[in-house]
C-alpha cells in the first residue's frame, strides 16, 4: 500500500512545491514593516542522537526546521532527507502536522504548517549501527509557501569496541611484597578515527590491595579514580586512531594464593564487549638464610718432612778366580816342541781316553755356578773368563794329542810308542 501512495505524494508535493515557489517569487516581503530585510526563511537542521557510539549501539536521527517569522504561519513546509544507508525508522513522526513518509535511505516530510516562531520536529529515525564507519545524513532545500530555505548535513561514527588486555608484573610474589598491575587499551585499525569518552573499570579479588596508581597524561588523557582497597576507575579516555593507552597500579599481596582480577569498558554509556582479566601468585616466602659474622681461621697445613732412605752399600763384585787347567805332572812341554826323556807317554792308542778328559771342557769351571746376585758386568767377566779357560783347556789337549801322535809315527812299526 505505502508503495502504491508513495509516487501520488511525491507528485502531488512536487505540485504543491511548484505553486508555493511561484506565490514566493510573486511576494517574498512580509506585511510587517519592521522585519524587512530580515530574512523569513524556514531554516532546516539535523542532528544524531550521539556524535559517536560502539557497533551495536542505539541511535536515532532527527531533523528541525523552524520558522523564524514571528508573524506569519508558514505552510505547505516539506524537506527530503537522504542517509548514507539503508535506515529503520522505529517511530518517525512530525510534530507539525504534514505527510511523513521513508523509502530506502530517505525520509520525506510534505506539507507542514509552522506556527510564528515555530519549529517542525521529525524524530524517531532509526539508525542501524551493525557495521563500523560513518554514517551521514544530507537534506535537500526546504519548501515553504513562500519560497526555498537552506539544506543540511551531519554524521555519526560507528566505531569497533577497543581491545582490552591486563596484566601482573611480576606474576608471582612472595606474600607481603608488591606487584604492579597494568591494563592496556588499543584503538583497532578498522576505526578511521579516534574514540573518545571511553571509561573503564576493574575491580581486585578479595586479599589484594590498591597502593598507589598512575595514568597516562597524554596522549589519552583520561582522570585515574582508585578506591581502596579493590576498585580503579579511569573516566575519559580519549584514544588516537590506531593508538593505545593504559593505566598501571600497584597493588599489595595478601594470604598465599591465586587472585584474578577483572577490567572491563563502557563507552557513550554502552557497555563494551572488551574485557580482560589479570592472574597473580602469591607465594610462601623463602626462608631467612643467617649469614656468620665471626671469621673462622682456616688451619694452615704443617710441613711434614721427608724421611730420608738409609743408604744401602753397592756390593763389590767378588772376584772369581778361574781355575787354571792342571797340565800332567809327568809330562814337560819345552818351547822347542821336543818332549823331555822323562816324560812318560801312555803305554798304548787307548789312552786316547785321558786325552778326552783333559780336553774336556768340563775342567773349566761351570757358567751356572756364577752367581745371579753379581752385577751384570761381573757375570760377563766371569763368562769371558770361563771361555778363555775352556779354549785354553782345549788348544793344550789338542796340542798333547798332535805331539803324541807324532812321537808315535818316529818310534815306527813294531815299536811301542813312547809315554807323554
Amino acid at each position: 500500500m505505502r508503495h502504491r501512495v508513495l509516487p501520488l505524494v511525491l507528485a502531488l508535493s512536487a505540485v504543491f512545491w511548484s505553486a508555493g515557489g511561484a506565490v514566493a517569487a510573486a511576494s517574498n516581503t512580509d506585511s510587517n514593516p519592521a522585519l524587512v530585510g530580515r530574512s523569513t526563511l524556514p531554516v532546516i537542521s539535523a542532528a544524531f542522537s550521539a556524535a559517536q557510539v560502539p557497533v551495536s549501539a542505539s541511535v536515532t536521527a532527527s531533523f528541525t526546521i523552524k520558522n523564524p517569522d514571528p508573524s506569519n504561519t508558514r505552510t505547505a513546509v516539506g524537506v527530503a532527507v537522504y542517509f548514507s544507508l539503508v535506515v529503520t525508522p522505529s517511530a518517525p513522526r512530525a510534530l507539525c502536522g504534514g505527510i511523513l513518509t521513508t523509502s530506502g535511505n530517505s525520509v520525506y516530510l510534505l506539507g507542514a504548517t509552522i506556527v510564528p516562531s515555530g519549529t517542525c520536529q521529525v524524530t524517531g529515525i532509526g539508525i542501524p549501527t551493525s557495521q563500523p564507519g560513518v554514517i551521514g545524513l544530507q537534506s535537500a532545500v526546504v519548501k515553504s509557501d513562500v519560497a526555498d530555505g537552506n539544506s543540511t548535513s551531519a554524521s555519526i561514527q560507528v566505531y569497533q569496541g577497543p581491545e582490552l588486555t591486563a596484566a601482573f608484573a611480576p606474576a608471582s610474589i612472595e606474600a607481603g611484597s608488591t606487584s604492579i598491575l597494568t591494563i592496556t587499551i588499543r584503538n583497532p585499525a578498522i576505526n578511521a578515527f579516534t574514540v573518545s569518552g571511553i571509561w573503564m573499570g576493574a575491580k581486585l579479588p578479595a586479599g589484594i590491595t590498591v597502593a598507589t596508581g598512575t595514568a597516562d597524561a597524554s596522549p589519552c588523557g583520561g582522570t585515574l579514580t582508585t578506591s581502596a582497597p579493590d576498585l580503579i576507575r579511569v573516566d575519559n579516555w580519549t584514544i588516537p586512531q590506531n593508538g593505545t593507552c593504559h593505566v598501571s597500579v600497584t597493588v599489595s599481596s595478601g594470604p598465599i594464593g591465586t587472585y584474578k582480577a577483572a577490567a572491563g569498558l563502557d563507552g557513550g554509556g554502552q557497555s563494551l564487549p572488551s574485557v580482560a582479566s589479570a592472574t597473580l601468585t602469591v607465594m610462601a616466602p623463602a626462608p631467612a638464610v643467617t649469614v656468620a659474622t665471626s671469621a673462622t681461621p682456616v688451619p694452615k697445613p704443617s710441613a711434614t718432612p721427608v724421611p730420608k732412605l738409609p743408604a744401602t752399600p753397592v756390593p763389590s763384585p767378588s772376584a772369581t778366580p778361574v781355575p787354571s787347567p792342571s797340565p800332567s805332572a809327568a809330562m814337560s812341554i819345552q818351547a822347542s816342541g821336543s818332549i823331555a826323556p822323562s816324560d812318560p807317554l801312555p803305554a798304548s792308542p787307548s789312552s786316547s781316553a785321558a786325552v778326552g778328559a783333559i780336553a774336556s771342557p768340563s775342567a773349566a769351571p761351570s757358567v751356572a755356578a756364577i752367581s745371579t746376585g753379581d752385577s751384570p758386568n761381573t757375570a760377563l767377566l766371569l763368562l769371558a773368563g770361563a771361555v778363555i779357560g775352556a779354549a785354553i783347556v782345549l788348544a793344550v789337549g789338542g796340542l798333547i794329542a798332535v805331539l803324541w801322535l807324532r812321537r808315535r809315527r818316529i818310534a815306527g812299526p813294531g815299536e811301542a810308542a813312547p809315554e807323554l
